[in-house]
Parts: structure tokens; sequence; C-alpha cells
């Protein structure tokens, strides 16, 4: 039996050698040979040292919406959020969520509910939630939540979120907000209340303000909100979007005030360069003893190419227009082909209005295009003692007479009275773009298109309801002894009833001005005045505004380039701007010359909002700890997202020459909130940081300037931040980041590696609140080295001579096999 047992165990053996062959052991000196001869096994390489214990993270909760109502009386502003957390994963999920407070809010109220049932919250000061938030950068790597140094926050208990269940949190609070230089502002934190990697499947924000006085300016530099105005002292503001990837801070400023026109002030400056925004809006309503009689001249395109649909919806376009004439105005329609005809010989009162409907009924489309005979035959009935009104709708390139683009605009501007408004609309893509562009540009109206799958009627009829009563026209600014330059728009244009007009421009040296806006009302002289206006020497709140004002001066020299030709200087100019600004350009190739790395998933929790507590708290990969940009652009907290539908960019020589005109009136008509970045770019208040080499750069950092190089998450990193925590916003780009501040540039690098597990170990986060953590802390941290296996232990197996002591499954059935065979 032990020789069959001997046997099988030979053979078992002999497998095993043939399968790993070793090599012999050899040494220097007589060979000594052991009975049996013992070959050991190669050293295997032991596994490395563990660095800490942690619970494996899982997916954040999802956000299902995200509903915010603001409801403004006077000054008091009371904020009801509502949001629906989703518990994706099959754990159990629960934690401390913490909700960032505006910086300035005076809190009179808060109350909070989960799932109907009230709950308990603590508003943390300026130093408790600082600590808080140091400590998340510190575990996290993640300096996002650095913005909100030197705010308050929410804390708020999450009960426990079932496997595949939903918590509903409603937030309420009431603030005061503050009134400067006539205008109001309210922020929500918008920013900090989502989590990373997360898309945002649903926001809606709605705002109602009801005042005392006439509301008059109201304006978002974050958003595109939509506004609606129910008398002169209430307006509902709403905003709406699904999918958002990258969330910024909502911001609203409007304005209370009697008088005819509202006349408002901002103004931002550091260093020698100031910059001012102008606010001007008119009453909501008007009399009908008010309206302004005009001359308004129809002009349609009836060649052949304008056949069908087109045609049919230009047709309705023009009755819609017909029929929302003033009772005093006056009108004349003209149709063009090869030839011109005229509805009547000259302008005709309203009562012709039923001749002209039957008339445009019987228009059809045949011939050539005739643009030159056209133009003037409706120039030529205008007259300059009052304001004019022309149309002009066409879907070609002139084809007939006169031709040449130059001549035509030569032919425009000497027929056209001073106080004519000319405004072309181009059906399709075969229209030429630079006339018509040229032509409304000169003669103080703008240019229109209707792309080949649009409707020409609602782009039409939406258009000549925002232009139907003009309010101001001629309009001119004085700043007094303050020498203010480079304005847009350029040339400033008519103010129309329900509309407000927006002015951003600059100055260099500050001081106290009287401001006049002046022009003409109703046929009369009507001046504004705003009295002892202060342009300060330094203005850092309206951060946004010089990025507004680079969009648009940017828009204006393209639109050089692009109907003037190129001219070196001009296109150096648009260079420097777009380096500086972070605007995308044709001219600005760097922007996509880094090959930005794509977001690695990380087991690291979210900046904001933050579920302290539970480690079986279920987290998801976020993106990288450096924050830099992904594959959609997601820029990280305060970052701006890829470009979006309707995001004005600048334009491309590879686009269309529709293309190329539109974007360029987004970039001049830019409000702020409506442009777009390149996925390697990120603007942090006035600053912008471009994605190069792996870090984040300031684009005001100069080759020469003194630098001072300090680690992530370090003691000085976070000394710094509490002697300038204005500076917390900078510091969120990422972890890895150069940025010039005070003549300084700070150079941000990575720091030590361990410096999240020291941390986790010395700072629990919330030992109160999750005893298992505690409980993980306190766990030893096995030195370098130690591979887990105690060396003095009697239990370990004796190994013959020059061979490693391996803890692995060979090596113990080699002990194993030999201690059998001695036997």
């Amino acid at each position: 039996m032990k020789i069959k047992v001997v046997t099988y165990v030979i053979v078992l053996f002999a497998l095993l050698l043939a399968l790993f062959p070793f090599s012999p052991v050899q040494a220097n000196g007589p060979v000594v040979t052991p009975t049996p001869p013992v070959t050991p096994l190669p050293p295997f390489p032991p596994l490395p040292p563990p660095t800490s214990i942690m619970p494996r993270p899982m997916p954040f909760p999802e956000i299902k919406y995200h509903r915010v109502e603001v409801k403004v009386e006077g000054q008091v502003a009371l904020t009801r959020v509502e949001m629906l957390f989703v518990n994706r994963s099959s754990m159990m999920q629960e934690g401390t969520y913490l909700f960032p407070l505006p910086a300035e809010a005076t809190i009179s109220s808060l109350t909070m509910w989960a799932d109907g049932q009230k709950m308990v919250g603590e508003i943390l000061d300026k130093d408790k939630a600082r600590q808080i938030y140091e400590n998340i950068v510190r575990q996290r790597r993640d300096p996002a939540l650095l913005q909100y140094v030197g705010s308050r926050a929410v804390e708020l208990r999450v009960f426990p979120i079932p496997p595949q269940g939903e918590r509903k949190i409603e937030l309420e609070y009431s603030l005061v907000l503050k009134k400067e230089s006539g205008l109001i502002k309210y922020i929500y934190p918008l920013a900090g209340t989502s989590f990373p990697g997360q898309t945002l499947k649903e926001f809606t924000l709605s705002l109602k303000i009801n005042a005392s006085e006439s509301i008059r300016n109201i304006y978002s530099p974050s958003h595109e909100v939509s506004i609606s105005r129910k008398g002169e002292r209430s307006a509902d503001i709403s905003y709406e979007a699904s999918n958002l990837s990258v969330l910024k801070d909502f911001e609203l400023y409007y304005s209370v005030q009697d008088g005819e026109v509202g006349l408002n002030l901002l103004t931002y400056k550091t260093g020698d360069k100031g910059y001012f925004l102008l606010l001007v809006a008119p009453p909501i309503e008007i009399s009908k003893t008010e309206v302004v009689a005009r001359d308004v001249i129809l002009v349609i395109d009836t060649s052949g190419s304008m056949g069908g649909i087109k045609i049919d919806q230009a047709k309705e376009a023009l009755k819609f227009i017909l029929n929302h004439l003033n009772a005093d105005d006056k009108f004349n329609i003209i149709s063009f082909s090869s030839s011109i005809d005229k509805f009547a010989n000259s302008l005709q009162p309203i009562s012709e209005k039923g001749k002209a409907l039957e008339y445009v009924n019987g228009l059809k489309a045949a011939g050539s295009t005739n643009i030159h005979d056209a133009l003037l035959a409706a120039l030529g009935q205008l007259s300059s003692e009052k304001t004019s009104l022309v149309i002009f709708l066409t879907d070609g390139q002139p084809t007939v007479g006169v031709t040449d683009e130059k001549q035509i605009l030569e032919a425009g501007m000497k027929a056209a009275p001073a106080s004519t408004r000319l405004f072309t609309f181009g059906i399709g893509d075969d229209v030429n773009v630079s006339l018509l562009d040229l032509l409304a540009e000169r003669n103080h109206g703008i240019s229109q298109y209707v792309r080949r799958n649009d409707q020409v009627q609602p782009v039409v009829t939406s258009f000549y309801e925002k232009i139907s009563t003009p309010v101001l026209v001629d309009l001119a600014l004085d700043f007094g002894q303050i020498r203010v330059e480079d304005i847009y728009p350029n040339p400033i244009p008519d103010l129309y009833l329900g509309s407000q007009l927006i002015v951003a421009g600059r100055y260099r040296q500050g001081g106290e001005t009287n401001l006049s806006l002046s022009g003409k009302s109703y046929g009369k002289k009507l001046q504004v005045n705003l009295q002892k206006v202060s342009l300060p020497s330094k203005a850092e709140d309206a951060s946004f505004i010089p990025r507004l004002w680079a969009t648009r001066k940017i828009g204006y020299l393209l639109d050089q380039v692009r109907l003037k030709g190129a001219n070196r200087e001009v296109i150096e100019e648009i260079k420097s701007l777009s380096a500086e600004f972070g605007i995308m350009t044709p001219y600005t190739s760097y922007f996509i010359q880094e090959n930005v790395p794509m977001p690695m998933p990380m087991l690291t929790p979210s900046p904001m909002p933050f579920f302290q507590g539970a480690p079986s708290m279920p987290l998801m990969p976020a993106p990288r700890a450096d924050g830099a940009p992904g594959r959609e652009g997601k820029a990280g907290a305060a970052g701006s997202a890829a470009p979006q539908s309707g995001a004005p960019f600048a334009p491309s020589p590879s686009l269309s020459a529709v293309d190329q005109s539109q974007q360029a009136q987004r970039l001049k008509q830019s409000q702020g909130g409506d442009v777009a970045l390149a996925p390697q770019v990120k603007v942090i208040a006035d600053k912008t940081f471009v994605y190069k080499e792996g870090k984040w750069v300031d684009t005001a950092f100069k080759d020469g300037m003194p630098t001072k190089e300090i680690a992530f998450g370090s003691r000085e990193y976070f000394q710094l931040l509490q002697t300038h925590p204005e500076w917390g916003r900078y510091f969120s780009v990422g972890d890895k980041l150069v940025v010039a501040l005070d003549g300084i540039a700070y150079i941000i690098t990575e720091g030590s590696t361990d410096l999240g597990t020291q941390i986790i170990k010395q700072n629990p986060v919330d030992q109160g609140q999750n005893q298992t953590q505690g409980q993980l802390n306190q766990l030893p941290t096995p030195e370098p080295g130690n591979t887990g296996v105690d060396k003095n232990s009697s239990q370990q197996d004796e190994v013959p001579s020059g061979v490693e002591n391996t803890p692995n499954v060979f090596q113990r059935m080699w002990n194993w096999l030999t201690k059998f065979i001695r036997r």
C-alpha cells in the first residue's frame, strides 16, 4: 500500500516538474548532495503591502430632478428647492448632504422635509463649513469645493435610501437681497448641488418678482432665461434644461425704478483695465397716443427659386405684418424677380390694407433676381422726416440688372435717408450673405437667415413683433469727463418696446461723472441722466463683464475679416483676445493642440453635495482629481460645458457663409450666459485657464513673473486660502495649476500621494455618525515590506536551505512532499 502511495506521489511530483521546471541550486566550493536530492522552487515576488483599508465605493445616488421656485416680494426672496434622489445600486445609501448657501445671504428662516417629514438641519457658520470643505479637499484630492470657502452651508442628514428606492428632499429658505447701484442681485448656488460625473436629468428654475416700483432691467449673465412681463411691477423669469453635464451658479440682476427709461451701470476693474456694462430698458406698456407713425415697405423676392412652400410662407409673413401695422402707419409692397412690381406707386394708408392682402395672395414665383432695382424702388419712396422700416426678403444672388455687390451697396447708401432701418431676410443657403449683412449693418438694421429646413413665417413674424414699436432711436452715450472706448454694440441700436439694451465697453481712468443717454422717443428728443455715477478704480463683483466685452469685440473683428478681407493687425487682435479670455476662433488653434486626458475612474466621493458618513455609501467614479476635462468637455465645478445647442462660436472657414454670419451675430449680440467654451478651457470669475502639459495655466501668467511653488493640500496651501479666501474659486480649478495673483505666479504641484490616507486616519469626517468608519480608522496600517506573515510563527513549515520563505501553493506542496518521502 505504501509503495502504491509512493508511486502516486512520485508520478504527481514528476508531473509538477514537467509543468514547472526548476533550476538546481549552485554554490561555490564542494557540492553537497542531500539524500534524497532536493530541487528548490524559484522565489515568487511577495504581494505589495496594503497601505490602508478602505470601503469599496459604489455609485452616487442619481438626482432624478432638481426644481427651484423663487418668489421675490420687495427685496425678500423665498427659495424652495426640491430634489429627488434615486438609489440605483443594490446597497443601502445614507449620509449627510451639504447645501452651500450664498456667501452674503441673510437667512431669516430655514425648513426642510424628507418625504413629507419635517427634518432638522444645521446652518454651519463660515469657519465650520471651511473646516469641512478643507477636510473633503484633503481626503479626495479634489479642490472643487474651494470655491465655497468663506460661505456657509446647510448640513442635512439624509435618511437611508433602500436599493432602487427614492428619497425626496425639500429645502426652503428666505433671504434679503441687497441693492447696489440701483440693481438687485439674486444667486442660486447650482454649481454645488450635483455629483461629479453625473448628468442632471432635469433642472427647472422659476422666479417670480413682485415689486413696489416699476421693474425695468432684468438680466442674467449666467443663463439664457425666458422673461414674461405681467404689468410694470411684476415679472416671471424661467430657465429649463435637461441632461446638464456641467453646472454653474444661477445669477440674476434686476432694477426697480419709476420713469420713462431704466438705466443701470455695472463696473469691473482690476489694474489698469476697467470694464462697464450699461443696461437700458423702456417701459413695457405705452398708450396709443404715444405710438409714432412710421413708413413700412415690404420687399419680397418672387423669382423662380422662391416657388413652392417658400413663396407661400413668405406671403403669410407679409400678411401678418400688414395685419399688425399701427393705425397711423403708411405702407407699400414691392415684389421683384427679373423686373419690379409695386402694390402702389406711393405709400398707402392703413385703410388700403384689404387691397394689399389681395395683392399678396396673387403673388407667384417666376423669373430671375434683380436686387439692385428692387432696393432702389423701396428706398426711393422714403422720407427723412420720420423713421422708416424696410423689410427685404430674398433667397438668392443678384442675377439680372446690376449684379456687382459693391455697386449695389453704394447705390443703396446714396438712396437711403438717415432715418431708414433696413432689415434683411435671407431664405435658404444660396443667398449673397455679405451683401445682405452689409446692407443691414449700414442702415441701422440686422440680417436674419431662414435655413433650408426652417419655416419662413414664424421667423419673420416673431422678428417683426420685436421691432414693431420703437421707443428710443438714434441713441448716443456721454460719460462726461471719463474717457470710454471699445463700446459694443457699435453703433448703438434702437430700443424697442418690451426689449432691453445691453452695452459693454472699457475705461481706463476711473472717477465720478454724470452719465447721459440721449435719443429720440416717440418723435421727441429725450435724455436720461445718471448723476454722480462712479466708475471705480477697483471693482470686482461683476467679474463676467470682461469676457462679455471680449466676446462682442471678437464678433465685430471677425465680421471685419469676413466682410472686408483679412488684415494682419485685426487677426492678431482676435488671437490675443481669444487666448486671454478662452474664446474659440479659427485663429486660436492651440486650444486643440493639447492632448487632454480622459477622466479616469477614481474611487473618490463627490466634492458637493457631499455625503458624509457610512462607508457603505455608494460612490460613483468621479472625474480626474486634477480637474482634467473629459471627452464631453466636462470642466468640473464652476466650469463651463462643451458646445451646446445655440451657443455662439467664432465663424470657421469650413462653415457656409450663412453659418459664419449667424455665428458672428451671436458673438456680437452675446449676453454672457450663452457663450460656450472649448473643453480645454475653464473660466473662473475674471480668469481663464487653459489645460497645458498636464496642468491648468492662467492666461494671465507671463514668463519672467516671480513664482512660488506650493504642494496641493499642504499646510501652506490652506494657510494661503485662509489669508485670501477669495482665491478659493481659482484654486478650485484643479490640484495642478499655475495662477497669477498679486503679481506672483503660484504653482500648485501634486503634493504627497499619501495625503488622502493620512487624513482619513487622522481626521475621520464624521465619527459620530459613522461608527464603522471610525473602526476602520483604528485598524493598524502594516509597515512597508510587511507581507502580513509572522516570521516567528511556529506554524511556518521548514524549508530546505536555499529555498526562499515565500508563502505560495507550490512551496507548500514541495514542503509536504519532502516530509512525506522522508517518513
